[in-house]
């Protein structure tokens, strides 16, 4: 991933559309296979992308915003945060000072 090509689908319905299946059918699926529901997983693989660009690019928050495919910066630190219980700074920051 970089930030030329942006992650476009966040979504179950985009996914399901590409796997010509009901959201109902990859949402049964992905619980059933992983334990997880395709949300979940789809949220998991953005914070692993976000996770990639910060560790192993300089580009900015703005930058790295816009190649997962949000359309404004707060929204993705807010994201991030829900789901990782720190800002892309603070994580950036920590895997920087180990």
């Amino acid at each position: 991933m970089n930030i030329e090509s942006p992650l476009t689908g966040k979504t179950p319905a985009y996914f399901a559309e590409k796997l010509n299946c009901s959201i109902d059918h990859l949402n049964k699926s992905m619980k059933k296979n992983t334990g997880k529901t395709t949300q979940k997983l789809i949220h998991e693989r953005i914070i692993e992308e976000a996770n990639i660009l910060l560790r192993h690019s300089n580009y900015s928050i703005k930058e790295i915003a816009w190649s997962l495919h949000f359309k404004e910066t707060p929204h993705f630190i807010n994201f991030y945060k829900k789901h990782t219980n720190c800002t892309p700074i603070e994580y950036r920051n920590t895997y920087f000072l180990h």
